[in-house]
């Protein structure tokens, strides 16, 4: 039997090279957790931890720096309807996940500071009816 602690807030920082997507699986088990921050420095996750991460009822997710998520992994947060804070700053970010955060509906918060393929596109899009 796996006992979990009943977190509700969770800041993960890789500095070591340990951190891979199967740790990510292990805390998406987590239900309690409504505050995740994933400090990615070393750029070992992939698309499957934002996968294991969208399952998950989170208010607030942090990935800024997570550079190895693709457009389809980042499109996935679009599902995770009770998100309110939402930080992809300093990610792959681009025209496909823009449009997916549109179903966003209790999301408050939008961080997206030095996103490289962000351009004046992706934010129209972000404001255009999802309709």
């Amino acid at each position: 039997t796996i006992h979990l602690l009943p977190l509700t807030s969770l800041t993960i920082s890789q500095h070591d090279n340990t951190l891979v997507d199967e740790h990510i699986k292990s805390i998406s088990q987590c239900t309690s957790l409504q505050y995740l921050i994933i400090d990615d420095s070393n750029k070992l996750l992939t698309d499957l931890s934002i996968s294991y991460i969208t399952c998950m009822s989170l208010t607030h997710l942090d990935i800024s720096g997570s550079l190895n998520f693709t457009d389809d992994g980042l499109s996935l947060i679009g599902n995770m309807i009770q998100l309110q804070l939402l930080d992809v700053s300093d990610t792959k970010i681009s025209i496909k996940s823009c449009t997916s955060f549109r179903t966003l509906q209790s999301l408050q918060i939008l961080q997206m500071d030095n996103c490289i393929r962000m351009n004046d596109e992706c934010i129209r899009k972000l404001f255009e009816s999802a309709t």
